[in-house]
């Protein structure tokens, strides 16, 4: 899915997604150390889904961010419970904690990730474009 493909699906994505198409083709080409990035595609039908990957992140303690952008035709479908499982997994195997922000208004994505086994721990006070967004850590489930 490219950023300028779905409005719906990007309204609360940020980062180089909210830039343009050359911002993310250079992030995918040059990516931050530990960065990683998936296609989330059906197991039945091979049929795309949408992305979903890990970042680095400016904590103090270990973590790795978990994102995950999903077509509109395939919410609701329990894919982003299963890929936010996934990829608290994934972190967890590289032992450091799976994190996740999430704009205030973003109520689909917060139940998703409470489904998911993360729970919300706060509120980014640090500048820049997750400012405000709810901070939400992967306890297990």
């Amino acid at each position: 899915m490219s950023p300028g493909e779905n409005e719906e699906a990007k309204r609360f994505v940020g980062g180089p997604n909210r830039k343009s198409d050359a911002s993310m083709m250079d992030m995918l080409k040059n990516p931050l150390p530990e960065t990683m990035y998936w296609a989330v595609a059906t197991s039945s039908e091979d049929i795309f889904v949408g992305r979903c990957g890990l970042l680095p992140t400016e904590e103090p303690e270990p973590s790795l961010e978990v994102h995950c952008v999903l077509e509109p035709a395939h919410w609701r479908k329990g894919f982003g419970k299963e890929v936010f499982a996934m990829l608290a997994r994934v972190v967890i195997e590289k032992e450091r904690k799976a994190v996740a922000y999430v704009r205030a208004e973003n109520k689909a994505s917060q139940v998703v990730l409470h489904c998911a086994g993360y729970i919300r721990d706060g509120i980014c006070l640090k500048s820049g474009e997750q400012y405000g967004h709810f901070r939400y850590v992967y306890a297990g489930g």
